[in-house]
């Protein structure tokens, strides 16, 4: 029994972690507190644990590098969502940034490729020369960035790839039927599209952490939010007006969030298959109408699967 207290408190902290995501007032309380206060109230109900409880709850509280876990997490939501990859899968990586996720796919085995609207990658895959596209070869300063998206195409010849992936990437596309016609044209036939974004209606903005930021676009909001100390990791040394003005720009400009269904509708003019598939982010685990309603609108993030092209 000596084990169990740390077992126990193990796995509470884990189960906490994912839930806190989804609470809506995640957005106004400090996560750490939040998590403490949670786990301090449930764990005298959670403290005798069944041993494969115990088992998981010893694996998953190990320390793993978060970009091989992204990698994991990727290889597993494809799988739950019923496309799971061969070995050799051409895999491409649409908004790869730092191209971290591509350079870890070949290690595996993987044809991987990856494009974004500009080069970011960083020092490892800048030595992939040949793997990654690039919309624009300016500079790394998006601010003023204006993409033509009517005259927008990905540089790859049809069907070309298994699958292609996106992590925190739909909600900055302004013109998703343009972008799913693109995916559909590079996509080889019985390939499936696996795409990871924030919901429109999770209450917290995770980029200008701002609660309803994308939903009030006001500047005299942005600003009592930044009195009231809402600010990102790049805004803490700016006056409140700075960040009212900077915030306001960036979520017109820099932001769309389309609701659910209006996601699913564009994407069926491309695709036979089109859902957003919650049960597969949660690896099976969000089976109940319930629960998966639930997590399709108010998660940190929701999976959009698109499959089966038209022609």
């Amino acid at each position: 029994m000596a084990d169990a207290k740390p077992q126990a408190l193990c796995w509470m902290e884990c189960f906490v972690g994912r839930l806190k995501n989804t609470a809506f007032f995640s957005a106004l309380l400090p996560p750490n507190s939040f998590r403490r206060h949670l786990v301090r109230s449930v764990y005298r109900v959670a403290v005798t644990l069944p041993p494969s409880s115990q088992e998981a709850s010893a694996t998953s509280c190990e320390s793993v590098d978060p970009d091989v876990q992204n990698v994991e997490d990727f290889l597993t939501v494809s799988r739950h969502a019923g496309f799971p990859l061969a070995p050799e899968a051409k895999i491409f990586d649409f908004g790869c940034w730092a191209g971290v996720m591509v350079r870890l796919l070949l290690e595996r085995g993987y044809d991987a490729w990856g494009y974004d609207i500009m080069d970011y990658r960083d020092e490892k895959s800048r030595a992939l020369e040949g793997r990654f596209a690039f919309l624009d070869q300016a500079p790394r300063d998006t601010g003023n960035h204006v993409i033509d998206w009517d005259k927008f195409s990905l540089p790859y010849p049809d069907n070309s790839f298994d699958v292609v992936f996106t992590n925190q990437v739909f909600e900055h596309v302004m013109r998703h039927d343009l972008v799913f016609r693109e995916f559909a044209r590079v996509m080889k036939p019985g390939a499936a599209s696996i795409n990871i974004f924030p919901p429109r209606n999770y209450p917290l903005e995770q980029h200008i952490r701002v609660p309803f930021g994308h939903r009030i676009h006001s500047k005299a909001y942005y600003y009592l939010m930044a009195k009231l100390g809402c600010r990102n990791q790049y805004q803490q040394d700016l006056d409140p007006h700075t960040i009212a003005e900077v915030n306001y720009r960036y979520v017109r400009d820099g932001l769309n969030y389309l609701p659910n269904r209006e996601l699913v509708r564009l994407a069926s003019r491309y695709f036979n298959y089109a859902r957003i598939d919650q049960n597969a982010l949660f690896y099976g685990g969000a089976s109940s109408p319930f629960l998966c309603w639930y997590l399709e609108n108010f998660n940190v993030n929701i999976c959009l699967v698109m499959a089966d092209k038209k022609t």
